[in-house]
């Protein structure tokens, strides 16, 4: 069952096109996302779904209504967490929730309140301002404030930019605490935020080219990945596909050799390396960061361009 559908959205920033004929289903339960580089749209089909934007064409459908004519008991029901964080902070954790309680109507909040402050390691941060708290600790009661109407469907922008690792499985673990009860759809770059979703909507240029769970997409590459970085990364991949069967992609300084056993392939690709030099070779196992570089031609958290989101 979709919980949300986009059907054809097309929508530009000074008649630059951002997005092209975007289309998605986001079924009831389940975790989306939206995997690509800054700049290709992402933020801003999160800003059409907030209703920041209006769409030049196309339709969104939520609850299995036009999401214009949701009434305000299911428009509480969705909930979203920006890049920019949405809190005051000059105001307490304590009071930042309270404050949203007041705009949602939520009655007897406090022992709601209470609840997740400890379920997300805050219950000691209550009282303070929140400008007194790190980036990780604000992030996290910005998720509690987004959590704290009980929505059925979440939007995740961004959530855990600029969160070092510790605090970004902080947030995460605090989100599977609810993820039985919420269908989530999540706007991200970090290809190990994208390893958590159930189905992945693959965004370069503004439109979806390739969709399906983590595993699915890995299988569009080998086993194995031999990883190359040169200076020179258009004639050494000429040169390994004059003399190797695999297949090979690029991106920036590095050469990608697909393969069943690297390990086998190793020996075979050093004697063909003295005319090109090389900074470094490694063998891994695909990432997703890999399928998109595969699949797109450029690799994920390249600098945003002007305009776009």
């Amino acid at each position: 069952m979709s919980v949300l559908t986009l059907t054809d959205l097309w929508f530009a920033y000074d008649r630059r096109p951002v997005l092209n004929g975007l289309s998605l289903d986001v079924h009831k339960g389940s975790i989306c996302g939206l995997l690509g580089r800054n700049g290709c749209g992402k933020s801003t089909v999160m800003s059409i779904l907030a209703g920041e934007l209006t769409p030049r064409l196309g339709t969104l459908t939520v609850f299995g209504k036009p999401i214009t004519q949701l009434t305000r008991s299911q428009k509480a029901c969705i909930g979203m967490v920006f890049q920019n964080l949405s809190l005051d902070d000059k105001l307490t954790v304590q009071e930042n929730l309270r404050l949203t309680a007041w705009a949602y109507q939520i009655p007897n909040v406090q022992k709601r309140i209470d609840r997740m402050l400890s379920q997300h390691g805050l219950q000691d941060r209550r009282n303070d301002p929140v400008g007194h708290l790190s980036a990780g600790l604000k992030r996290r009661v910005d998720l509690v404030r987004a959590l704290l109407p009980e929505p059925t469907l979440l939007f995740l922008d961004e959530p855990t930019v600029g969160l070092d690792e510790h605090h970004f499985r902080f947030f995460w673990d605090g989100l599977e605490k609810h993820k039985e009860n919420v269908t989530i759809l999540l706007a991200t770059h970090r290809s190990d935020e994208a390893e958590r979703c159930d189905h992945l909507f693959v965004l370069d240029e503004g439109s979806i080219v390739a969709q399906g769970s983590p595993d699915e997409l890995r299988k569009r590459v080998s086993h194995d990945l031999v990883e190359l970085e040169t200076t020179q990364p258009e004639s050494l991949s000429r040169q390994l596909q004059d003399t190797l069967s695999n297949r090979s992609f690029h991106s920036g300084r590095s050469v990608y050799l697909e393969c069943e056993a690297g390990h086998l392939l190793l020996p075979k690709i050093l004697p063909l390396l003295k005319e090109v030099a090389i900074s470094s070779i490694r063998l891994k196992s695909p990432s997703l960061a890999d399928v998109f570089v595969k699949i797109t031609g450029k690799p994920l958290g390249e600098r945003q361009e002007a305009g776009a989101k």
